[in-house]
């Protein structure tokens, strides 16, 4: 279940900010290269895996892993020495604001509302025009405490589903903005599975979790959207394109073994992959 957790919730509650941070940047327009979806098709997938039932069902889930002992911890966050140089690296920025937007929807819903604050000013230095959307400190809590409720949930859901849909307007309108949008989505995607392998491989150690107990099955629907823009080459540039497609479809073999309840040593595999992207990245911006 914490796999799910993190594969259902972590690509709503902040979903809207990397869509704004694929309008705002300027890039370079990118070779032709043969497409079969059209950027509507496309659209369409992301509307499909991410509607507001799934969002709602993976909030459900919060509940067990908070009663499972998971807590937001910063050290667990991706590596950022510095982000000054990859600002001149569009493909970097956007996977490591992918990264950063998964650390961010960690601390929501575990941490607090300085881990909140550290998260959220660290994708504005990532991306300057973003929009701030902080809650402010007692609106953050109130959320938080409105999770262990279904009515609260459903709140969530609905403000988190009308950013997504008028974002999502804007998004699928060029290539350009496709192609930011698939390197986030993998970005994204890389530091879930780590935090939830690390966090399920701990607890699991520590007797707190039973190997049955594990199911990534969300990761599925991500594996669909993932692997339809990689089919089209729209994960981040294209230079990147063909080890990308390589290391999603090892990732998601890995978690998708025993109907997506995986052994232990899958995730072990898991996190040395996701270490090694994340390792690369964050050298980017030294």
């Amino acid at each position: 279940m914490a796999g799910t957790c993190f594969a259902r919730a972590a690509s709503r509650l902040l979903a809207g900010a990397v869509l704004a941070c694929s309008l705002v940047l300027g890039l370079a327009d990118p070779a032709a290269s043969a497409r079969s979806m059209t950027n509507e098709q496309i659209m369409a997938l992301i509307r499909e895996a991410f509607d507001k039932e799934s969002f709602e069902k993976g909030l459900e889930e919060v509940r067990w892993l908070k009663d499972a002992g998971f807590i937001y911890q910063p050290g667990l966050t991706v590596p950022r020495a510095g982000t000054c140089p990859i600002q001149d690296d569009w493909d970097s920025r956007a996977v490591l604001s992918g990264m950063v937007a998964a650390d961010r929807t960690a601390a929501f819903l575990f941490g607090t509302y300085a881990d909140v604050k550290r998260e959220t000013e660290t994708l504005r230095e990532l991306v300057p025009e973003l929009p701030a959307r902080l809650l402010a400190p007692k609106d953050q809590e109130a959320l938080q405490q409105k999770l262990d409720t279904k009515r609260g949930r459903a709140l969530l859901a609905e403000r988190t589903m009308t950013l997504w849909d008028e974002l999502l307007k804007r998004a699928g309108k060029s290539e350009k903005s496709l192609r930011f949008l698939g390197a986030y989505f993998y970005g994204d995607q890389i530091e879930r599975f780590y935090l939830a392998s690390v966090m399920i491989l701990a607890a699991a150690e520590t007797g707190e979790l039973d190997a049955w107990q594990v199911n990534m099955s969300r990761g599925g629907e991500m594996r669909d959207v993932l692997m339809a823009l990689s089919r089209e080459g729209l994960v981040g540039d294209a230079k990147h394109q063909k080890e990308r497609d390589a290391r999603l479809k090892e990732l998601f073999r890995l978690v998708s073994a025993n109907g997506y309840r995986p052994p232990l040593k899958n995730l072990q595999r898991v996190v040395k992959i996701c270490q090694d992207e994340r390792s690369r990245i964050a050298a980017a911006g030294r």
